[in-house]
């Protein structure tokens, strides 16, 4: 019995030890991680809007018509006083994702960039979305008139992708001047 107990002891401090480890190290590890996707986010909107000095964060973005997008988070940029633009981060339903990406509008309110962020769609058809040769054209477009197979040619076999990718812009441009 003695033997018993005894090992349950060991086993219970072995397990307490291992937990304030993990607790400590958790800890600590958070606030570098947090620090890294500060610099990651802030790396993202200088590549978007690279004339910008100054980025603010909009406290109550606008919402979607949309149940299929999301506006997640608008960034207004400045250059001293000035507004240059806004770097939008939108989630929009693909085919078999949620798509996740950042718009950028120059200050008169037409797209100057477009990054995927991540996506699961379709290897080979749908992961095909995040090319230039499918983003550029959208590149100067500033009204939310924007249609699939009649005023943008989607990527071929990715018709669902592509249109995700239609009504995030589209909503964008809709709150281009919230």
């Amino acid at each position: 019995m003695k033997q018993i107990l005894r090992y349950g002891l060991i086993l219970f401090l072995v397990c307490s030890i291992s937990a304030g480890v993990l607790a400590f190290t958790y800890e600590n590890t958070q606030k570098v991680i947090e620090s890294n996707r500060k610099k990651e986010k802030e790396r993202i909107l200088k590549e978007i809007i690279p004339e910008a000095t100054d980025f603010k964060n909009v406290e109550n973005p606008p919402k979607s018509d949309s149940n299929l997008v999301k506006i997640t988070e608008v960034y207004i940029a400045y250059k001293g006083n000035e507004k240059t633009g806004a770097v939008w981060e939108v989630t929009s339903k693909g085919y078999s994702s949620d798509i996740l990406m950042i718009i950028g509008t120059n200050k008169e309110g037409k797209i100057s960039q477009i990054t995927i962020l991540s996506q699961q769609e379709t290897p080979g058809l749908g992961t095909e979305i995040v090319k230039d040769s499918f983003l550029n054209q959208f590149i100067g477009r500033d009204t939310p008139n924007l249609e699939v197979k009649k005023n943008v040619t989607p990527v071929s076999g990715a018709t669902i992708s592509s249109s995700a990718i239609v009504r995030a812009i589209n909503e964008v441009l809709k709150h281009k001047n919230f």
